[in-house]
């Protein structure tokens, strides 16, 4: 048996437990098995230091893994549990400390050889660029003269020739750099030089943008006219949008809101829903009827995308286009 322990045990006997404390603390310190268990009996019943559970528990086990089968009899199932919890934790811990050491490590590695390989890059870059600016300006050029080429050749050819031109901008086909408004105006050109599919077209654009426009800003403008317009589309689409009845209530519904007249013609539409669900013919006839005055009603809002070519210069001005990009030598209206 340890001198320590022993000489704790004769202090315990005689209740110095302070002194019992100090023995059995040393032996613990050098790994004694009995003087652990005796710590533990001193933490399991508060003498001398505070009374603790968990510390209790910790020495009981100490001892136990030191060899003192007596010990385990003191182990409790919660003692075991917060153990094991606090040995996991520590564990967590210094890996996760290691982790970091690793990753700061690998940090300044990676800042050092940056520094001590930038220098030589950076001297290469001098040298280079020059070089490749040249390259840079020479294709530049190239891409100039050519540009300026397709617009002589679209200037002499007339309408079909300009809308080859304005697509190929459209697309950045032919050798040419993609640019929308530069496609635009040569589509415009073409379409009052006679190109009806120009004029299609420029209309196809210019509405499925003010479609976009409208959907972003008619709800929370709380805009009754845009609303409806909205209704309109959907519910008899056209070239640049896909029917859609759900979407058309829904928009008429949101106009009937702030506006009497779309108030009436969700009538309309809340009728046909009631005439669904009967399935004679007398019902499927009605439903029709029904359809065709909603039609009748949303019509007119669909006339203010018949857009003259006047309107369709103005709305492709509004978006950007800048018509005084066409070269000295091109006569056009």
């Amino acid at each position: 048996m340890n001198d320590y322990y022993a000489k704790g045990l004769e202090a315990y006997n005689i209740k110095d437990y302070k002194a019992a404390f100090g023995y059995w603390s040393c032996g613990s310190n050098m790994k004694d098995a009995c003087c652990d268990y005796g710590l533990a009996m001193l933490y399991e019943h508060g003498l001398f230091v505070d009374k603790s559970f968990r510390k209790s528990q910790e020495y009981y086990f100490k001892s136990y893994r030191r060899g003192n089968s007596i010990a385990i009899k003191n182990i409790k199932i919660t003692g075991f549990i917060i153990i094991i919890f606090q040995t996991l934790f520590y564990s967590l811990v210094k890996v996760i400390a290691s982790a970091c050491i690793l990753l700061a490590a690998g940090f300044v590695a990676y800042i050092c050889y940056d520094w001590a390989f930038s220098y030589p890059a950076n001297k290469k870059e001098k040298v280079l660029p020059a070089r490749e600016q040249e390259a840079e300006d020479k294709k530049g050029k190239l891409l100039l003269t050519h540009e300026q080429e397709m617009v002589e050749w679209a200037t002499a050819n007339g309408a079909n020739a300009q809308m080859q031109l304005g697509l190929a901008y459209f697309k950045g086909e032919m050798g040419i750099p993609q640019n929308l408004e530069k496609g635009c105006v040569w589509l415009y050109y073409a379409a009052i030089n006679g190109n009806n599919d120009a004029r299609e077209l420029l209309k196809s654009f210019i509405i499925s943008k003010k479609i976009d426009e409208l959907e972003r800003n008619a709800i929370s403008n709380g805009n009754a006219e845009d609303l409806v317009t909205l209704s309109a589309l959907y519910y008899i689409g056209s070239k640049n949008i896909q029917r859609d009845e759900r979407k058309a209530e829904y928009f008429l519904s949101e106009a009937a809101k702030y506006d009497e007249n779309a108030a009436k013609i969700l009538l309309l539409f809340k009728g046909i829903k009631l005439l669904l669900i009967f399935s004679d013919q007398e019902a499927r006839s009605k439903v029709e009827e029904l359809k065709q005055q909603i039609i009748a009603c949303l019509q007119n809002e669909l006339s203010k995308f018949d857009l003259t070519d006047k309107e369709i210069k103005n709305e492709l001005i509004n978006m950007g286009c800048d018509f005084n990009i066409i070269y000295s030598n091109t006569n056009h209206r």
